[in-house]
């Protein structure tokens, strides 16, 4: 049987988490045996599973997008409005979720520390202690509440230097951007620092860029550091990444339109991604459709309008309170294996 795009894209996965196919696949199995629709069987209201929560049936469209969200869409316009509000239910995270989490807060709190005295690896035991208590507090994360045990030692020790060692040269984190030139000719809110929040009100776009520092007049070099790899098995930065870098990029030239932008990934490593004129300019045309495709701001609008249910799927946090995911999983998983 010819399988489906979504159906070969979750194969794929499984071959790193191959339980999640095969326990879908065998509950559905299990259900049908029983001459149970999948998602009305009695099996989950027994006392090991819960009930799923209710679909979104309408969203309110958000002024601008998250960039992380955009690139994670794959062109589903709902997954992208439900991951740029911070209200939206979510599956529950796993370890890697909560390890990308936890270097991205230690650096933050490194760069917005007041005591200057501390140093970053008693920030990064602080912060560990904090992110234990939090996931020990949640059921659903509960298991995995000692982080370090989720690696080898030799990962987890990778973990903590990629950690600790890029906070010693971090400055203070800075305000969010504005357009005007300040003193040295800096474009105000333009800033050298960790964590520095850029938005686009005309691209409807929003980032908080990990790293900014300035090599001269109008130089700009933006660093995203990465707890795993960033790079593809072929050698090459992941799409996904590029663009990410690449959306921050055109943030940075609409504060500083004269600016030279250099974009680099840090997994350890640096890797360089490619932004110059040309690929800036197509850049923003990419932006400026994927603003025109999106309902207006703050509008009220069916979930059913504007979900794509498709590969992107496997990966939704939100899918499982998405209608039409729910109307195609049970098929594609009868496409398994």
């Amino acid at each position: 049987m010819e399988r489906s795009e979504p159906a070969r894209t979750a194969c794929e996965r499984n071959k790193r988490h191959g339980w999640r196919g095969v326990c879908g696949h065998r509950f559905l199995q299990s259900c049908e045996a029983a001459g149970n629709h999948p998602w009305s069987s009695p099996r989950l209201v027994s006392a090991s599973l819960r009930p799923l929560p209710d679909c979104v049936e309408s969203v309110t469209v958000p002024r601008s997008f998250s960039v992380t969200a955009l690139v994670a869409a794959g062109g589903c316009r709902l997954r992208a409005v439900l991951s740029s509000s911070s209200t939206s239910y979510r599956l529950p995270s796993g370890p890697e979720a909560a390890i990308g989490t936890f270097v991205h807060v230690v650096r933050e709190k490194w760069a917005c520390r007041s005591d200057h005295r501390l140093t970053a690896a008693q920030v990064f035991d602080a912060e560990y202690d904090i992110m234990r208590q939090r996931l020990r507090g949640d059921p659903d994360r509960a298991h995995f509440a000692e982080l370090a045990s989720t690696k080898s030692p030799s990962e987890w020790s990778m973990i903590r230097s990629q950690s600790v060692l890029p906070c010693t040269p971090l400055a203070p984190a800075a305000p969010s951007m504005g357009t005007s030139v300040g003193k040295g000719g800096i474009p105000k809110g333009l800033r050298i620092g960790s964590e520095i929040d850029l938005e686009s009100a005309t691209l409807r776009i929003r980032g908080r860029a990990d790293r900014i520092d300035r090599e001269g007049a109008h130089r700009w070099v933006v660093r995203d550091f990465k707890t795993g790899s960033a790079l593809t098995p072929a050698g090459e930065p992941r799409p996904e990444y590029v663009l990410q870098m690449q959306f921050y990029g055109v943030m940075v030239l609409e504060a500083d339109p004269s600016a030279q932008v250099r974009l680099l990934l840090d997994d350890g490593e640096q890797h360089e991604v490619p932004f110059d004129e040309r690929t800036a300019a197509a850049t923003r045309r990419n932006l400026q459709a994927l603003a025109a495709a999106m309902p207006a701001p703050d509008a009220a609008v069916t979930a059913g309008e504007l979900a794509s249910p498709g590969p992107c799927c496997a990966s939704c946090s939100h899918r499982i309170v998405c209608r039409a995911y729910r109307a195609k999983a049970p098929i594609w998983w009868r496409d398994y294996p």
